[in-house]
């Protein structure tokens, strides 16, 4: 598999740059870590690895449980579960894929037309002659947020980049009047369906292509999706605006008065901004410090310890002197987990959904509103003001 990235503009960047072309003076600003592969972004790179090995026959989905997989120098186990919910369901989809195309590629380095040094890896170019429609897919093994083949009619950029340059780079497979079908193939979406598609013109992607490139040209910055993980939140104005203001001499008063609301609503709108800064910060300045780089007023110092056995389970009873039935708890599972294991709902009355208590949610929340008891109160105030001594 491919693992080459455009430090101009590639099929992941194509959203941001396109969309906030000012967002490349911000990055320039910020120090970026060599290493910022997460464990999610690493078993996707695994699972990406694994689909190219079982579409070229290289194993089988029997044959990869239990096997490692090397992705970002780590190694990845395919454990059933990742099976189950991930390669399954998109080896489902690739056994449709076949039915409809007559020739393909997968992981194809592909130039995009007009930008010096912009290419990128399309994952999967398909092409039915008798249609006349070309295919572009491409995996998302993430198990969260779930990505679209669109955005309030909008194509997602990223399948329009590997669109573009696979024209540019296989022009056979896009020949007069053809149909171009996008799909986003994500089986473990969150909140969205696994498969998604959309369909463009070649007349889209002439506009795609101008679009990219003019974008390259200008430094306007603008906020949107395409601001998820991205290094440059932590200095954008848009994302910092609200705790400018709120740094200054703002606090929330210790007694009821005309600023106590105002001043209540400020912070929490400004609550989830800071948030998500908060969070990136941190990010950052634990990479940097893990990779020896510095940050001034900050070091990396060992979480707090437990205590965990150095003997093994079978010497136990004999080091401490009791019985082996006396080191271990039996736990009842929860209706979730039986559910799983089960593979079949739970009878109804068997299980019941109660809440761990109240949280505080904006007004335009779907959830109803309630009121909190008055033993949660008394929580509420313990985690605000501390125990009493």
């Amino acid at each position: 598999m491919p693992v080459r990235h455009s430090s101009v503009v590639g099929g992941s960047s194509a959203a941001r740059v396109i969309n906030c072309p000012g967002s490349k003076h911000l990055l320039a600003q910020v120090p970026i870590p060599t290493n910022r592969d997460s464990f999610y972004s690493t078993e996707g790179t695994a699972l990406h690895t694994a689909m190219e090995m079982l579409i070229t026959r290289k194993t089988t989905l029997a044959k990869l449980e239990g096997e490692h997989v090397v992705a970002n120098s780590n190694e990845v186990e395919i454990t059933a579960s990742l099976i189950q919910s991930a390669l399954m369901p998109a080896m489902a989809y690739w056994a449709d894929f076949l039915i409809k195309v007559d020739h393909w590629v997968i992981e194809a380095e592909v130039e995009f037309p007009g930008i010096k040094g912009a290419f990128g890896t399309a994952d999967v170019i398909g092409r039915d002659d008798r249609e006349n429609i070309t295919y572009v897919s491409d995996w998302k093994f993430g198990a969260g947020k779930g990505v679209q083949a669109e955005y309030d009619g909008i194509p997602n950029e990223q399948l329009m980049f590997y669109a573009c340059a696979a024209r540019n780079t296989y022009p056979g497979m896009f020949p007069d009047g053809c149909r171009i079908v996008l799909t986003i193939v994500q089986p473990r979406a969150r909140d969205n369906d696994p498969i998604t598609s959309t369909e463009v013109t070649l007349n889209d992607l002439d506009e795609f292509e101008d679009g990219l490139e003019f974008a390259l040209t200008q430094d306007e910055t603008h906020p949107g999706r395409w601001c998820d993980f991205q290094a440059c939140r932590t200095i954008c104005p848009h994302h910092t605006g609200p705790l400018l203001d709120l740094s200054k001499d703002t606090y929330i008063p210790t007694l009821p008065g005309s600023d106590y609301m105002p001043t209540l609503l400020k912070i929490l709108e400004a609550a989830p901004i800071a948030e998500k800064l908060i969070k990136e910060a941190r990010a950052q300045a634990h990479l940097l410090l893990a990779e020896g780089s510095e940050v001034p007023g900050w070091k990396l110092v060992a979480k707090r310890g437990t205590r965990q056995w150095n003997a093994t389970e079978a010497e136990l009873p004999k080091v401490l002197g009791v019985p082996k039935k006396d080191l271990y708890d039996a736990v009842l599972k929860s209706p979730a987990k039986v559910e799983k294991e089960l593979k079949k709902k739970i009878p109804t009355g068997a299980a019941v959904m109660v809440s761990s208590g109240t949280t505080l949610a904006p007004a335009g929340d779907k959830r109803p509103a309630i009121s909190a008891s008055p033993d949660e109160i008394s929580e509420i105030m313990i985690e605000v003001l501390g125990e009493a001594e």
